[in-house]
């Protein structure tokens, strides 16, 4: 069997779609009549092939980006030379999606479909109608939780042909050994203040709300570690300044993969301060849970409050309001046995709901069961 991730960018680009695209591929590529394949964007003009981990990754040469998007002239040739018996787009990608409809027929195309189109309102005109015709020639469209499903108009029109597939994560990778301990234990002398150590992953882009989460840390007596590089660093660095916030929030943009663990570690809690309905689901709500620390999220009737269990697992908060999600960090930091029951409680459950490898199973699942349908 022939699988091609089609997705925009790809590792070591961070974010929870490129995670999935990563996590997809290396897994399929361990199974010995799968032949696993990615086909992405490159950042760069030239078009480079490569094998990583057992995949076959063609990095198609681009012009550069408009709005987050790629401009990939080459991007629908390389599509169809694929010639894969399952074409696996990750949905929002225009220019993916407009090269899927230049496919035959015949083609087998699964979408997991990860989050509606928000910011970019202007093209919504344009590019509803291309979606729709698109998500109509999908054998199967994969979302990460019911709540998505629910709260997405564009699927909708497709529902019969949707499945919920929970995303996963390699909860191993988190465990607390020695030498993660070692280095968490550096990163909290360096980062905490006061009451403790607030940790912020994400990418730095206007839905993560960051800016908010600045806001309510005013009135909060602890460090923030954001973790996480993009188009608003300078933004946010300057807000730090104006605010004051200088010695108690620190920006580190970038972290090798193997040292991930111990910022988790390291915290008390992490906040995902998400204001905008592009946050499908939050891949960083689970790694947290993993490492036994409850978490802060938004209610946007997306998948965060699917990962994150109000009063279970965390705390959810109004998107958009610093004072609640201030209380919600200081009621955390001020109760250290709310926040073990609930650390555990989310281990727990990333452990039980969230498997990296029943995730790649189920995938695997529909794959086959497409090919055995046709």
């Amino acid at each position: 069997m022939r699988v091609l991730q089609v997705n925009k960018l790809y590792y070591p680009h961070i974010g929870g779609v490129e995670q999935i695209a990563r996590a997809l591929a290396e897994g399929l590529a361990r199974f010995r009549n799968v032949d696993s394949m990615a086909l992405v964007c490159n950042e760069g003009l030239r078009t480079v092939r490569q094998n990583v981990a057992g995949v076959s990754l063609t990095r198609v040469g681009s012009l550069g980006r408009v709005s987050s998007e790629p401009l990939s002239p080459s991007f629908p040739f390389y599509l169809r030379r694929a010639d894969a018996d399952i074409y696996h787009f990750h949905c929002p990608f225009p220019l993916g999606e407009l090269s899927g409809l230049t496919l035959s027929e015949e083609s087998r195309i699964v979408t997991w479909y990860h989050s509606d189109v928000v910011r970019q309102r202007w093209f919504l005109p344009v590019y509803r109608p291309l979606l729709a015709r698109f998500l109509r020639r999908n054998r199967a469209i994969l979302v990460s939780s019911p709540n998505l499903l629910e709260s997405s108009s564009m699927l909708r029109e497709v529902a019969e042909r949707c499945r919920v597939i929970k995303f996963g994560i390699d909860a191993e990778r988190f465990r607390l050994d020695q030498r993660t301990a070692a280095r968490a234990e550096g990163l909290r002398q360096r980062y905490a203040r006061g009451g403790g150590l607030v940790l912020c992953v994400g990418r730095l882009v206007y839905y993560k709300g960051i800016q908010v989460l600045l806001e309510a840390m005013e009135e909060i007596d602890a460090g923030l570690l954001i973790l996480g590089r993009g188009p608003m660093a300078r933004e946010l660095e300057k807000r730090v300044i104006n605010a004051g916030l200088t010695g108690r929030v620190s920006f580190v943009d970038w972290a090798e993969e193997e040292y991930i663990p111990a910022y988790y570690h390291a915290c008390d809690l992490l906040v995902l301060p998400s204001t905008a309905h592009s946050e499908a689901f939050g891949l960083v709500l689970l790694e947290a849970q993993a490492c036994r620390k409850p978490v802060i999220s938004t209610e946007l009737g997306t998948g965060t409050s699917y990962a994150n269990l109000d009063g279970v697992t965390g705390l959810v908060v109004p998107p958009g309001y610093p004072r609640e999600l201030a209380g919600a960090v200081k009621q955390l930091l001020g109760d250290a046995s709310l926040r073990e029951e609930m650390g555990s409680r989310g281990k727990e459950r990333v452990e039980r709901d969230f498997s990296l490898s029943v995730m790649i199973d189920n995938v695997m699942d529909v794959y086959r069961e497409i090919m055995e349908a046709s």
